[in-house]
């Protein structure tokens, strides 16, 4: 019998039931062998209330199912025994259980207080600073890989012997207290910052600018203080070229503070007392530099920003959700947040100088270069890695890391681990141990009584430096009588060359002025110069040689040869164990996406940031 027929199939075997006219039948399962083409409507329930004759049941339900539904194109031809089940419905993806309803982001911050959120009354904290980029931005910057993009400027240029620059601003571009942005507003905040009394935050720009004048609306031209082949990355490193408005600039000192307004994407828009701050998106955004993934008002419209000093309360806050992003993951906590799907790690080598201890030459045994040398080959650092950063760090090898574009890979080759030629070297130079009790003794050694132990005094002074404990015993394995000496801050003790093995470490993205303040002997006494060889002309002469070659090399080949010879003498002369290149990690909700690093690794942008849902 051939049939044409309608009928609505939802996961349920097709019935026909075959009813005989004389008496009842069993009903029989019929099923089309071939293909036949369903198409679902609805679903429809059948109840039965009552007892009825099983076979006026399943006419009616067929006959009436038929009329209304399904195509069958194919005739039926035998029974079969098959049961057809409908095809099941795709998983719903899982969705991240922390993923806020709106477009909110609140991050807790490592420092507290925000009181330098006005860039003129001192260099900021790194939580203020944190919020003054989004709130803020410079004529040009420097990106994740340390290479110069516009921000504010659209294009820039220097004369032949780079005495002056010009650079053409953006138009359209307007403050979030409605100033309009122009040349006439970029003088008035350089004059303001580079003008007395002196500004910390100013204090490289103002070594370096003479004036700064207007051509144009749109064009603003800054004369230098002599030839200044790399002011750029001076310019786009310094806080001081964050641009105020002009109504910003015109405040009160008092009122600076809570009325601060730039071009940035995000505005300031409230104070939840001293540690809180909303910042809200800037409807009107729409010249964000290329480094950035798109254009127009931020995808995120509020973001907050608290401090939390303490490392397990932004830990916790982060893994419950009261927090979508946190600074300053702790190491042990790294490998186990990046194997949850909830989370994720934001890692960055960060650029400058690796953590490190200095080698004080002027006090015995350490003013002897052999021993120098065998305090180098006697440090373990992959151990120290492992130990200590539980693998999240890299060994470092000379005074500046990797991440800077002239770090010198030759100095990799320098020092490697090797325990049995340490103790050589100091057997050199007349230390050995030799009543078995495991510390070496002097022997000969001149200005040195013999029997004298081989001290070695770990200055550790900074969060940053937990590897002195694994270091101490690495040194007692040499034969060393290594101790620790520990210091709250900087003091006479940390930089007054009083023990062997002074520490320091900090981030920098300018080597010239970096490698200067730490190393330049003019600078010695300051806060970061610890390196007691100020009063040494063998050892300074060198160094100020390829300092002043750096300083004034008109090329970044010319500055990379020149800085890339003083990391050689540095290390060839052992004035200084690197131990570790820093890394950043962040930590995030995975679902949030698109946050972007700043040139040092330790700040973050959120314009591009957005909700993955």
């Amino acid at each position: 019998m051939k049939a044409r027929l309608l009928m609505t199939v939802v996961a349920l075997t097709v019935v026909l039931s075959l009813v005989a006219c004389a008496a009842p039948a069993a009903p029989q399962i019929v099923q089309v062998e071939k293909p036949v083409t369903v198409q679902v409507e609805k679903v429809v329930t059948v109840q039965v209330e009552k007892a009825v004759e099983v076979e006026k049941v399943a006419t009616v339900v067929v006959e009436k199912t038929v009329k209304e539904t399904v195509v069958v194109e194919k005739q039926v031809e035998k029974v079969v025994e098959k049961v057809v089940t409908a095809t099941p419905e795709a998983k719903a993806a899982v969705k991240n259980p922390f993923t806020p309803k709106d477009d909110i982001v609140i991050v807790a911050h490592n420092q507290d207080g925000f009181d330098k959120l006005d860039l003129r009354q001192g260099y900021p904290d790194a939580s203020a600073y944190f919020c003054q980029l989004q709130i803020f931005e410079k004529l040009i910057m420097q990106d994740d890989k340390l290479e110069l993009q516009g921000q504010l400027a659209e294009k820039w240029e220097a004369n032949a012997d780079n005495t002056v620059y010009t650079f053409t601003l953006k138009k359209g571009v307007k403050f979030h207290d409605g100033d309009p942005f122009n040349a006439a507003a970029v003088k008035k905040h350089f004059d303001f910052f580079l003008g007395d009394p002196p500004s910390a935050v100013a204090a490289t720009l103002r070594a370096d600018i003479k004036s700064v004048d207007v051509v144009d609306d749109y064009t603003i031209k800054m004369t230098m203080n002599g030839p200044r082949p790399f002011f750029l990355y001076n310019l786009a490193e310094s806080p001081a070229g964050l641009i105020y408005s002009p109504k910003t600039v015109d405040r009160p000192d008092a009122d600076r503070l809570r009325n601060v307004a730039g071009t940035g994407p995000f505005m300031l828009k409230e104070w939840l007392g001293q540690r809180d701050l909303v910042l809200v998106a800037n409807p009107d955004y729409n010249w964000a530099s290329s480094y950035f993934s798109h254009n127009g008002p931020p995808f995120i419209k509020t973001l907050r920003i608290r401090n939390a000093a303490d490392t397990d309360s932004r830990l916790v806050s982060l893994e419950t959700g009261e927090s979508h992003f946190i600074t300053l993951v702790p190491d042990a906590h790294v490998a186990r947040l990046r194997l949850d799907p909830n989370f994720n790690i934001v890692s960055k080598l960060v650029p400058g100088m690796p953590q490190m201890n200095y080698i004080n030459i002027t006090i015995p045994p350490t003013n002897d270069l052999r021993v120098r040398q065998a305090i180098n080959f006697a440090t373990n650092k992959e151990e120290i890695n492992q130990l200590v950063y539980f693998g999240n760090v890299e060994p470092a090898y000379g005074p500046l890391s990797k991440a800077n574009l002239e770090y010198n890979p030759a100095v990799e080759k320098l020092y490697t681990y090797d325990l049995e030629k340490a103790k050589a070297l100091l057997k050199e130079a007349g230390w050995w141990d030799e009543n078995g009790d495991g510390i070496a003794e002097a022997h000969g050694v001149k200005g040195v009584p013999d029997g004298t132990l081989l001290e070695a005094r770990i200055v550790r002074g900074r969060s940053w430096q937990q590897y002195s404990d694994v270091w101490q015993r690495q040194l007692s394995m040499a034969g060393f009588k290594a101790s620790i000496i520990m210091l709250a801050g900087i003091t006479e003790d940390w930089y007054g060359c009083m023990n062997q093995l002074p520490a320091n470490g900090d981030v920098f993205l300018d080597s010239v002025v970096g490698m200067t303040r730490d190393w330049d002997k003019d600078q010695c006494g300051g806060a970061m110069n610890f390196a007691c060889t100020c009063d040494i002309p063998e050892i300074q002469d060198p160094i100020q040689k390829y300092l002043a070659e750096a300083a004034e090399a008109q090329t970044m080949d010319a500055r990379k040869k020149a800085l890339g010879d003083l990391q050689m003498y540095i290390m060839e002369q052992a004035l200084e164990v690197p131990i570790y290149e820093l890394y950043w990690h962040a930590g995030i909700i995975s679902s949030l996406k698109d946050v972007k690093t700043d040139a040092t690794g330790f700040y973050y942008f959120f314009y591009d940031a957005k909700w993955e849902r």
